[in-house]
Order: C-alpha cells, then sequence, then structure tokens
C-alpha cells in the first residue's frame, strides 16, 4: 500500500502478526426444519396474544391477523427470533396447509426455539 511504500522509505520495520487458534469450535448443526405439519382453523386466531412474549434470549409477537375475502385462509404477522436480529414473517393458513411467507426464517438456534414456542402457542 502507499502507507508501506512511506515507512519503507523512512526506514521502519514492518511486521506482520499470524493468529492461530488452538481450539476448534464444534460443528454447528443448523439444520432446522420450519415446515408446518399441522394446520390451523383461522377462526381460532382470536385466541392468540397480542403482547409481545419475551423469553430468555428471544421474543415472539403476534400482529395483524388478515382474513381472505373468499374465507378460504388468512395470515398473521408475526415478528420472533433475536433481539438484535428479529424476523418479521407472516404465517400464511389456507386448505394445503400452513407456511411462511415470503419464505422460512434463517436457520439458527433462536429462530427454532421462536419457532418452537410459536408452534405451543398456535396448538400445531
Amino acid at each position: 500500500s502507499k502507507y508501506e511504500a512511506r515507512w519503507r522509505n523512512l526506514n521502519k520495520n514492518i511486521y506482520n502478526i499470524t493468529i492461530l487458534s488452538e481450539k476448534l469450535d464444534e460443528d454447528i448443526d443448523n439444520n432446522f426444519d420450519f415446515t408446518f405439519t399441522k394446520t390451523l382453523d383461522c377462526s381460532k386466531l382470536d385466541n392468540i396474544p397480542t403482547k409481545a412474549l419475551v423469553y430468555d434470549g428471544y421474543f415472539v409477537h403476534f400482529g395483524k391477523r388478515f382474513i381472505r375475502s373468499d374465507s378460504n385462509g388468512c395470515l398473521i404477522e408475526c415478528s420472533f427470533g433475536s433481539f438484535d436480529r428479529p424476523e418479521r414473517k407472516f404465517i400464511e393458513i389456507d386448505k394445503s396447509g400452513m407456511r411462511y411467507l415470503p419464505f422460512a426464517p434463517v436457520a439458527n438456534k433462536t429462530a427454532h426455539k421462536a419457532d418452537q414456542k410459536i408452534r405451543e402457542i398456535l396448538n400445531v
């Protein structure tokens, strides 16, 4: 770099530092499945909490609910995950099942714990 060239012109020493870890991290298993195997009746959405639910290291918050005009399904707005990197998804419910929209959450332990809590609350 130009700074290295200046330092060399001033006859200064240039040092390189290499740092190696003596410990290897354990492999992280992020093979979480965020697909719903059960479904929910949209008429039971009135029973889910509207306040944010805070747990150890994560939260779950159900927002607005949208019923399709043809009564063949609904959407639930849902924010969840860690406090520093929350996710905002919609859960679509129709006759074919349930799914996260627009795509599944990021596969990490916190999102998985929040997903498990969502399933527990929705009883699916």
